[in-house]
């Protein structure tokens, strides 16, 4: 009778599971879109791709922010800071055009890789 009942009670369960767990999560950039200054922080915060984009790219410059300076390598920190503002330049240069934003995050994250294994 047990399992009777769990069988006819799963789907509910079930369903009561996924009601709690609420809508799926918009994907968000890595800074705050209320405070989005240009038309490409605009179109990032427009499109749950260029946020995903936009927050790898941060999580992967703060890693290797934080693996220069562990390093104690000023030069390093330099460099990787110069590079992230070059991304950042080549992005906001693009505007609202996506295709351009993903191509400078792109880029941004070969530099920042290649950095992270220099570091090593």
């Amino acid at each position: 009778m047990r399992v009777r009942t769990f069988a006819a009670l799963a789907p509910l369960i079930f369903a009561m599971a996924w009601v709690a767990s609420g809508p799926a999560q918009a994907a968000s950039p890595s800074f705050s879109c209320s405070k989005a200054r240009s038309a490409t922080e605009r179109a990032i915060c427009a499109s749950p791709a260029l946020a995903t984009a936009d927050r790898a790219h941060a999580r992967l410059y703060a890693n290797t922010a934080a693996k220069a300076r562990r390093v104690s390598d000023a030069n390093a920190v330099a460099r990787v800071l110069q590079a992230e503002r070059g991304v950042r330049s080549n992005r906001d240069a693009c505007g609202t055009d996506a295709a351009c934003i993903r191509a400078a995050y792109s880029t941004g994250n070969s530099k920042m890789t290649a950095f992270l294994k220099q570091l090593d």
